[in-house]
């Protein structure tokens, strides 16, 4: 009976053991699979591409399941021209495919019913097409079809199935090379954590195998044409403007005309809380191609941990791509006549892309032989080279680019190959183009100048020398003895006039058979100027530094309609140069323009203070553009967009009309019957505007 017993309790304790044993391993197994799962999660969210990949094989929520899945094939498919990042993606994408059944279920349940864009489709789809496997292309977009999914174009993936058609017919696609072990191996993901990606692709290994650099040529300006501006006002000059600032104050009306155009502004409507625009995306650029909304302080509340995103919309406000950006946007240039969006990374990691926001390349700037070599030549350490990069520029049809370093300017093609390298002269080589003035005006000084020379748009440099010869004549003390005090203002009146809309010192508008000045430096601290008077010997002081210091750092750049390129110096000379990157034309505005677009008709420099718009070497207007913020053009006019109102002016620079908001514009396009304005709440539609900006 004790014997029974004590059987009874042994066996009960070892139940009990084992009950605690089996216990104890689903909560450990419970564990692991809670941890899996978040290790997927935090994959996505990191946007590392070398973590995400890891991932794959991890156990995931179906929801975080198809957001690590698109994000690697995003990502690979960017850097597709590395064999082995290319073949990862048709992988993934597949993998993708397959789940989505699946995935469909679980999207709509967190989505309250709707389907969220899936750019894997369109993107596989793509890959496909263009290693010339056009049918398996068209099933993927069937598929598409099939799950109601969107492209964002408007003709959807009936139109791309269409377009591979085509493909298909004029046999197209290319011949992709089969990766090997090597290639495979010797992939670089772009990221290695999420807080500093690294640039390294295909691109990379071109510019290392470039062991010389770019020759930069000194521009020599002592031969070019010479294109003198009236100077712009700095900021401090907008007091002389009146209500600078209050046109795009807003009042309370929600939206309202300015000017007194017969527009027709419908009822403003408030917009869902689905199209109302995130506000991290600040930032609001026009270009050919329609608009690009930015988000680059990394904000956006679908991508984040990003450093940056970016949407792109189409010319009819339809949304054509959204992608977070693997890096920050320390500088950014949208082209107003282009097609896509260019940045340097404060890691100094060049990248850009088109309108649908596929990567046209990304590199790191440290990898290319002219960085190294202007860091050598200007003694510039690791931790402050970014700020030497002061531009990048992307050709309107995304063929080229370049960038620049301190003087320094680069440009090369998608395939690496180098186009030109020039350097701007030193700051003290622009006394050989002539003497420029520091008198500066608004707007309507200037056109009070032009009445004071019975001038009127356009005019050039020469009208204005030839308008001033002509009335010292008239008004010149020297020729009204006995009158020298009634006549001394007005001749100082047009003195002044003259300087204003030429830019010059009136030194500059003797008659050449009058003077005859040339100079010289000798050394470094003495100088000798000769002219019709006689001669006089300066000593000058000679300072030492740096030869940065005594560099005309190149703050601003763009290209030119045919090719060539636009260089503006922190001097305020821009230089215009061509594909070959020798100088055509000097033109002086006197302060940096921060955008420069060139549509072969019209050339536009906007500075913080001042459009200048000009048309060969006559300017055709200069508009004020106090707080009136980006430039749009169009195919026969112009807009200005600020934070609060949008102008429309016709090709020749006169103002027509806009439309002034109480709360910050977020989007303005055309449609079918106008053109929409938005706000971040409110959208209203405005008739009856000119349709010069309709293909812009």
């Amino acid at each position: 009976m004790v014997i029974a017993l004590v059987a009874v309790v042994l066996i009960a304790v070892l139940v009990s053991r084992s009950g605690t044993n089996r216990s104890r391993a689903t909560s450990k197994r419970g564990s692991l699979e809670i941890k899996s799962t978040e290790q997927a999660r935090e994959a996505w969210l990191s946007g590392d591409l070398r973590r995400m990949i890891n991932a794959l094989d991890s156990k995931a929520k179906l929801v975080d399941r198809h957001f690590l899945l698109m994000s690697v094939v995003k990502e690979t498919y960017r850097l597709r021209a590395d064999p082995g990042m290319a073949q990862k993606c048709l992988e993934v994408a597949q993998m993708h495919v397959d789940e989505f059944p699946r995935i469909k279920t679980a999207l709509k349940r967190e989505f309250d019913g709707d389907l969220p864009r899936v750019p894997t489709f369109q993107q596989y789809a793509t890959l496909l097409m263009e290693r010339g496997q056009f049918d398996r292309a068209i099933e993927v977009c069937e598929s598409a079809i099939a799950f109601g999914l969107d492209d964002g174009t408007k003709s959807g993936y009936e139109g791309r199935i269409e377009r591979i058609k085509k493909k298909a017919a004029q046999g197209g696609g290319q011949k992709v090379p089969t990766p090997d072990s090597e290639s495979t191996s010797s992939s670089k993901i772009i990221t290695s954590n999420a807080t500093a990606p690294q640039a390294a692709d295909s691109f990379s290994e071109l510019h290392r195998k470039r062991t010389r650099p770019i020759t930069s040529e000194v521009l020599r300006l002592d031969d070019i044409p010479f294109v003198p501006l009236p100077r712009a006002p700095q900021r401090w000059e907008e007091r002389g403007v009146p209500d600078a600032r209050k046109e795009d104050a807003g009042d309370e009306e929600l939206f309202q005309v300015l000017g007194e155009p017969n527009w027709d502004l419908s009822n403003p409507v408030k917009l869902s809380l689905d199209d109302r625009p995130d506000p991290a995306y600040r930032l609001h650029f026009s270009a050919r191609s329609g608009t690009f909304l930015i988000d680059d302080r990394g904000r956006a509340a679908a991508h984040p941990g990003a450093p940056a995103s970016v949407l792109s919309f189409g010319t009819s406000g339809d949304l054509l791509a959204e992608r977070q950006i693997s890096w920050d946007l320390y500088r950014l240039q949208v082209n107003p006549v282009g097609h896509g969006l260019i940045g340097v990374s404060s890691k100094q990691v060049l990248h850009c892309y088109d309108e649908h926001l596929n990567s046209l390349v990304a590199f790191p700037l440290t990898d290319t032989p002219e960085l190294r070599a202007s860091k050598s030549r200007f003694g510039i350490g690791d931790h402050e080279i970014h700020r030497h990069i002061r531009t990048a520029a992307l050709r309107p049809d995304g063929g080229a680019f370049l960038f620049s370093v301190v003087d320094e300017a680069f440009a090369l093609d998608m395939h690496a190959r180098p186009l030109w390298g020039v350097r701007m002269p030193q700051k003290e080589g622009w006394e050989r183009v002539g003497a420029t003035t520091s008198l500066t005006g608004t707007s309507a000084d200037v056109e009070r100048a032009m009445d004071t020379l019975g001038l009127s748009y356009p005019f050039a440099a020469e009208d204005v020398k030839r308008r001033y010869r002509n009335l010292a004549k008239r008004w010149h003390p020297d020729m009204n003895l006995g009158r020298e005090e009634q006549v001394a203002p007005e001749f100082r009146k047009v003195a002044a006039a003259a300087e204003l809309l030429s830019g010059l010192d009136i030194s500059e508008f003797a008659e050449p058979e009058e003077r005859a000045i040339y100079q010289k430096t000798v050394g470094e601290a003495e100088t000798i100027s000769i002219g019709d008077t006689g001669f006089t010997i300066s000593m000058g002081m000679s300072f030492g530094g740096e030869e940065r210091s005594v560099a005309d750092w190149i703050y601003a750049a763009g290209f030119s309609a045919s090719g060539g390129a636009f260089l503006a110096g922190h001097s305020g000379k821009i230089v215009e140069i061509d594909g070959a990157g020798q100088p055509l034309r000097l033109f002086d505005t006197g302060s940096v323009p921060r955008r420069i677009a060139d549509t072969g008709d019209y050339l536009y420099f906007l500075t913080d203070t001042r459009l200048y718009l000009i048309r060969d070497t006559t300017l055709s207007r200069v508009v004020d553009v106090f707080g009136k913020g980006e430039l749009v053009v169009g195919q026969t006019g112009f807009g200005l967009l600020g934070r609060k109102a949008f102008r429309w002016y016709t090709e020749d620079g006169q103002f027509v009309g806009g439309v002034r908001t109480k709360h910050p514009l977020r989007r303005i396009f055309p449609t079918a019957r106008g053109w929409s304005v938005e706000t971040r709440q409110h959208r209203a539609e405005l008739r009856g505007v000119p349709a010069w900006l309709e293909d812009c």
